[in-house]
């Protein structure tokens, strides 16, 4: 996957289109070890992840402040806003192959928190592995 690092003081996840990332970079899981500091920042992940086979994925967003997943252009998980550590999810349908996943995430004060984790056929909830997880579709 690739990321971008932002810093800022938000209260909602930013239009990351108008932003100039402070670092970038290819990291090959979902967390926080980017930041540069522990408060008023934001992170975007891109990248695919690989559907082994068709039905339906759920995927589980979990953060302190907010964050979004979307797949494939369309949000899956909202979890934005401020807020302390709060899990939600979200079910899409995917056929085999990659899908373009991206991962939204801002962080204003306090603790901070991300978690991504999925479940579909045959696969038990867990961290998305690494496995599945690309820079390009």
């Amino acid at each position: 996957l690739t990321y971008e690092y932002f810093e800022g003081t938000y209260r909602r996840l930013p239009d990351f289109s108008t932003l100039d990332p402070r670092t970038t970079g290819i990291v090959s899981t979902i967390d926080l070890s980017q930041r540069l500091r522990d408060d008023s920042f934001a992170l975007r992940f891109t990248g695919c992840i690989q559907a082994p086979v068709n039905g339906l994925y759920t995927f589980y967003l979990t953060s302190d402040e907010g964050s979004k997943l979307l797949i494939n252009g369309a949000a899956v998980v909202n979890n934005d806003g401020l807020h302390l550590v709060r899990e939600k999810s979200g079910s899409v349908k995917l056929t085999p192959g990659r899908h373009r996943l991206q991962v939204l995430y801002f962080e204003r004060f306090g603790g901070e928190a991300l978690s991504v984790q999925y479940a579909g056929p045959g696969i038990t909830r867990q961290e998305i592995p690494v496995e599945v997880l690309s820079v390009g579709c």
